[in-house]
């Protein structure tokens, strides 16, 4: 991961690119997943388990990578510290 990422309790990362300034939740699962800068992942998110899923509301490669901006977390500006 890069700086200034914060990763909560209980929460797992396989796999994964995140990129700086990310701020992941509790409880998550992110997996084959890079996580753009400025990211905001809620609590109890998994992002790479389910690829139907992801697929609605990320981009998925054919190499089953998700890619996730915050624009599609419709977050407008990138998470500051």
């Amino acid at each position: 991961s890069s700086s200034g990422v914060t990763v909560a309790e209980h929460t797992t990362i396989d796999d994964s690119v995140i990129l700086a300034e990310a701020l992941i939740g509790r409880h998550c699962c992110i997996r084959k997943t890079i996580l753009e800068t400025g990211c905001v992942i809620p609590d109890n998110t998994s992002i790479g388990v389910d690829l139907a899923l992801d697929a609605q509301r990320f981009h998925v490669t054919e190499n089953e990578v998700v890619l996730v901006t915050p624009e599609m977390l419709s977050q407008e500006l990138p998470y500051v510290r």
